[in-house]
């Protein structure tokens, strides 16, 4: 039971670390011109995304499965080495996860930073145009 609760507890940090800190800086700034009342949300059927993002369980081994006895000392030990090859394997599989999430949001920040750049150079050359004309 130790090891189980040693295993969730070692999941559960890891899928912590892997969000977003609540309030952190992503870089991102209101558009100019931009209104917080008509913030555009996300079409969720879009995607930039060639191919699905693989599987957990296409990447992960099977589940391992308890011995049907917890008398066989044998087939409780080896279960116990499984559970632990799964945790690492997860917990592999998690970093990747994040370090993936984390060079897509990344590069979701670059494009904000540079729709906001082609907006504010637009409206600079419309006030410069405007200014030429007074």
């Amino acid at each position: 039971m130790k090891m189980y609760k040693k295993c969730l507890a070692v999941l559960l940090i890891a899928c912590c670390a892997a969000l977003p800190a609540a309030g952190a800086d992503t870089g991102e700034t209101e558009p100019a011109g931009g209104n917080a009342q008509e913030e555009r949300t996300a079409d969720p059927s879009l995607t930039n995304q060639i191919e699905p993002y693989p599987a957990a369980e296409k990447l992960l081994p099977p589940l391992p499965a308890p011995p049907s006895s917890g008398q066989d000392v044998k087939a409780f030990l080896s279960y116990g080495k499984a559970v632990q090859a799964y945790v690492e394997a997860a917990q592999k599989y998690i970093d990747g996860a994040t370090n993936d999430a984390n060079a897509i949001i990344q590069q979701r920040n670059q494009a904000v930073q540079n729709a906001n750049r082609a907006v504010n150079e637009y409206n600079q050359f419309l006030d410069a145009q405007a200014k030429k004309k007074s």
